[in-house]
């Protein structure tokens, strides 16, 4: 029997990845990160940027700690991949700032997920979010964003998400919808008569 090829995870998953296995491997070999990071010529803040995935892995670093430690060659080598691997970027990351980073977040970790299951308490998900709530909902409050947000590429980039969530290798997906988040406006109505394609009914 053949195999299925094997998805591989979010690139938000694979940077975190190296973080938790060097702070593994500082608790296997006894040593704090200053001392570690000090041995190795890095910073402290270099170390710890790497072990919280907030920057892209460092390939020179997680190479140095397997080298200074002596970690055997198999553990070396899932090591180095996985920092190769970090630095993979998806379709939004060259739009994050216009789609809003926030959202940003939401695609990199739906990316390569095999199932989503949420809660909505207030707000429709953005999965299932139509055009004109989600145009109505990212107009209404345009201080929240930064200044290169732009509500038209924030709606495209969730028609997008929502495209590759309904693709026959999409995720399978499970939600609870409260009743408040259906019932909830998406935006301020145009007048004092709230107008229904504004509200999420």
């Amino acid at each position: 029997m053949e195999a299925e090829p094997v998805t591989p995870p979010s690139p938000y998953i694979r940077r975190q990845w190296p973080g938790r296995e060097i702070r593994r491997l500082g608790e296997e070999y006894d040593i704090a990160a200053e001392p570690l990071a000090r041995a190795l010529g890095f910073s402290r803040q270099h170390l710890n940027a790497l072990e919280n995935g907030r920057l892209g892995p460092d390939i020179d670093l997680v190479s140095g700690i397997c080298d200074y430690l002596s970690v055997g060659a198999n553990r070396r080598a899932a090591n180095m991949d996985a920092a190769t691997d970090g630095w993979t970027r998806g379709w939004w990351t060259a739009h994050a700032e216009r789609m809003g980073r926030r959202q940003a977040i939401f695609a990199d970790l739906e990316s390569g997920t095999a199932a989503i299951s949420e809660y909505a308490i207030a707000v429709i998900p953005g999965l299932l979010q139509t055009t004109a709530f989600a145009n109505a909902r990212l107009r209404c409050q345009p201080t929240r964003h930064s200044e290169h947000f732009d509500p038209a590429a924030a709606v495209a980039a969730r028609t997008t998400r929502q495209q590759l969530f309904l693709a026959p290798d999409g995720p399978h997906y499970d939600v609870v919808l409260d009743e408040a988040a259906i019932r909830r406006c998406a935006g301020a109505p145009p007048s004092r008569i709230s107008s229904p394609s504004s509200c999420g009914t």
